[in-house]
């Protein structure tokens, strides 16, 4: 059985993603930034050929608002050219890539609950950087 592949895994998304998908029966490997910095496309290419994963779960982001405003071209890199490239690997390992968005996509003027069906309307580089992604 094919691992699942946790990037970002001691963040607060990533900490709780590795409790709850240590009970599945694919093996878990969480990958802390240190060990992976998703905008290194080589290294990810090789580390990611390296667990010949199932499943890329990517938690990973610029997601410090503030600082997205400050440094748009860091937010891109991380939230949009990484994730791209993490689909691409994705796609040549033959894995399934499960990346997770934010409500910051959407400008908060809906009168309901928000689904996937939306369509985005960002108001920062946060979210226009994670709808790129």
């Amino acid at each position: 059985m094919r691992p699942i592949v946790l990037i970002g895994a001691n963040g607060q998304l990533g900490s709780d993603l590795v409790i709850a998908l240590k009970s599945l029966r694919n093996p878990l490997i969480p990958l802390l930034r240190r060990q992976l910095d998703i905008r290194n496309h080589q290294n990810v290419r090789r580390v990611l050929a390296q667990y010949d994963p199932e499943f890329i779960v990517n938690t990973a982001a610029f997601h410090k608002v503030e600082e997205c405003e400050g440094d748009p071209d860091q937010a891109f890199s991380t939230n949009c050219l990484a994730v791209r490239n993490l689909a691409i690997i994705a796609e040549n390992l033959e894995a399934w890539l499960v990346h997770i968005s934010t409500d910051y996509v959407f400008d908060g003027a809906g009168d309901r609950p928000y689904t996937e069906d939306d369509n985005p309307n960002p108001i920062n580089s946060y979210g226009a950087s994670i709808v790129a992604g």
